[in-house]
C-alpha cells in the first residue's frame, strides 16, 4: 500500500501541499463556456475580454429590460405615425399639423429610441451565448433594426418635410411607415421564436 510519504517522493513536496487553483470571482456571473474554461485554466491572454463579457452579463437583466422597453416603444410610436400619416393623407384640413407632429414625434421618440434598441441589442448579444452574429435570428434582428433606422433618416424624415411644403405622396408616406411597423414586428416575431440555426461557430479556446 502507497503511502503519504512514498507518494511524497515519487511526485515531489509540492504535489500534496499545493493549494487549490482559485478562479475569478467573475465566474460566478453565466459567462459563455470559453469564459469559464479560460478562467479555470489560469490564462492570462484574452483576460481583458473576459472581464468585459463578466460585467456585461452582470446587468444582462437591466440590459434586456431597456431593450424591451426601448423596442416596444419604438413600435407604439411608429404605429401612431402610420396613423397620423393616414389622416393627413385622408384629410386635407388637418395634414400640416398631422405632419408637424410627425416629425416631432420622429426627433422626441423615434431617433433615440431606434438607436436604444440597437445598442442594447448588441450589448445583449456580447452578454448572452446568443452573441450578435453567431445565429440566423439575431443577424436577422440587428439587420431589421438598421433597417428601419436607414429607412427613418433616408425616406420618412426627407418625405414627411417635403410633405409639409406640399410635395412628394402621401400615401408613399403611409407606406414607408408601414414598413417601419413590418420590421419592427418581424424582429420582435425573431426574438420570440429565434428560427434558424447558427450562421458561424463559435471559436474555441
Amino acid at each position: 500500500m502507497t503511502t503519504a510519504a512514498q507518494l511524497r517522493d515519487r511526485l515531489g513536496t509540492g504535489f500534496l501541499t499545493r493549494r487549490p487553483r482559485v478562479c475569478s470571482p467573475f465566474t460566478r456571473f453565466r459567462t459563455p463556456a470559453n469564459v469559464r474554461t479560460e478562467y479555470a485554466r489560469g490564462r492570462t491572454t484574452g483576460d481583458k475580454t473576459a472581464l468585459t463579457v463578466a460585467a456585461m452579463t452582470r446587468y444582462r437583466k437591466p440590459l434586456l429590460l431597456v431593450h424591451v422597453a426601448g423596442s416596444v416603444a419604438l413600435l407604439g410610436a411608429t404605429a401612431s405615425s402610420v396613423l397620423l400619416a393616414i389622416v393627413a393623407a385622408t384629410d386635407a384640413s388637418s395634414a400640416h399639423t398631422a405632419y408637424e407632429v410627425m416629425g416631432m414625434q420622429a426627433f422626441v421618440f423615434g431617433i433615440p429610441l431606434s438607436f436604444t434598441a440597437l445598442i442594447t441589442g448588441v450589448l445583449l448579444g456580447r452578454a448572452t451565448k446568443w452573441r450578435t452574429l453567431t445565429y440566423r435570428w439575431t443577424a436577422g434582428k440587428l439587420g431589421m433594426t438598421l433597417a428601419v433606422i436607414l429607412n427613418g433618416s433616408l425616406v420618412l424624415g426627407p418625405t414627411t418635410a417635403q410633405r409639409l411644403e406640399g410635395d412628394a405622396s402621401a400615401w408613399f408616406l403611409v407606406a414607408a411607415e408601414g414598413l417601419t411597423v413590418a420590421l419592427l414586428l418581424s424582429a420582435t416575431s425573431l426574438s420570440v421564436f429565434k428560427p434558424g440555426g447558427r450562421l458561424r461557430r463559435v471559436a474555441r479556446p
